[in-house]
Parts: C-alpha cells; sequence; structure tokens
C-alpha cells in the first residue's frame, strides 16, 4: 500500500527518513482502495486511520443518500424548493466538516 507523507505520523513530516528507514517493514490500516487504478492507500496512524475511515463513510453514505432521493424526486428544473433543498444539503454539508460558518 502507499503511506502519504501525511499519515506516517501525527508530527509534521520533513524528512521521512526521520520516521522511517529503507526496507522496514510497517504496519498500516488500508484506508481506501482504488479498483481501476489497482493501488491501496494507506495509514499508520493507528486510531486517527479509523476516525478517518468512519468519517468517510459518513461522508459517502451521505452523499448517496443525496443521490438517491434527488433521483427518486421529480422536481421541475424550475422548482424553487429544488435548489432550496440542494442549497441547505451543501450548507449542512459544509458545517459538518468545517463546523460553524456565518452567511453574509
Amino acid at each position: 500500500a502507499l503511506v502519504h507523507i501525511s499519515r506516517i505520523s501525527q508530527e509534521k513530516v520533513k524528512d521521512i527518513n526521520d520516521f522511517l528507514k529503507i526496507g522496514q517493514e510497517v504496519e498500516v490500516r488500508i484506508i481506501s482502495v482504488d479498483g481501476k487504478k489497482k493501488t491501496l492507500a494507506g495509514s499508520m496512524l493507528g486510531k486517527q486511520a479509523d476516525q478517518y475511515l468512519n468519517r468517510r463513510r459518513e461522508i459517502l453514505t451521505r452523499q448517496q443518500q443525496r443521490q438517491h432521493s434527488w433521483a427518486a424526486a421529480e422536481f421541475p428544473k424550475t422548482d424553487i424548493g429544488f435548489f432550496e433543498d440542494a442549497i441547505k444539503d451543501l450548507e449542512d454539508a459544509f458545517q459538518e466538516d468545517y463546523g460553524e460558518w456565518s452567511k453574509q
């Protein structure tokens, strides 16, 4: 698996050699699989990897639910309610990802 430099340590990694040596075996948590590219992405962050995976699952589930609900709904393109719902969904997703924000 490929482990991005940001997934090696909670500390800032300036020089990879300070954390890993060539040929060193390490335990990683697989955090994503790309079937098209046939690649695996890993993390050495343990609990943080679990939190990342859980957050990613929540986001993907929410996106799938939105796609399903939008596909099932029959709104005319001019229906203002459709756009209001879409904006609300985007605001909710933004707030979940980045916290509170103000509309200015």
